[in-house]
């Protein structure tokens, strides 16, 4: 085994502790097995990783901006990303 380290949110991060006491494991053995778990069932199917990583965010109570579905263009590459945002808020308008 190789050791790592990984950046979570303050509330993901009480769940697993909470989880780990529970089932009297610790929290790195709990984010193993649900890593394998969840790259095991991907291999198949990409897709479902990423449908399942939003499914848990959702229930976690993350989201995202409520105009996402009808902007996206605007949030991947227009004004409201945060890539590439900046060209529009430092374009010059043309008279």
């Amino acid at each position: 085994m190789k050791r790592t380290q990984l950046y979570l949110p303050e509330k993901t991060l009480k769940i697993l502790k909470k989880e780990a006491a529970e089932t009297k494991r610790s929290v790195s053995e709990i984010v193993r097995e649900t890593l394998d778990e969840r790259l095991r069932e991907s291999r198949g199917n990409p897709a479902r990783f990423l449908v399942d990583m939003a499914l848990r965010a959702e229930r976690l109570g993350y989201s995202g901006p409520v105009d996402l579905a009808e902007k996206h263009d605007e949030y991947l590459y227009g004004k409201k990303s945060p890539k590439w945002g900046y060209l529009y808020k430092n374009k010059k308008k043309k008279k």
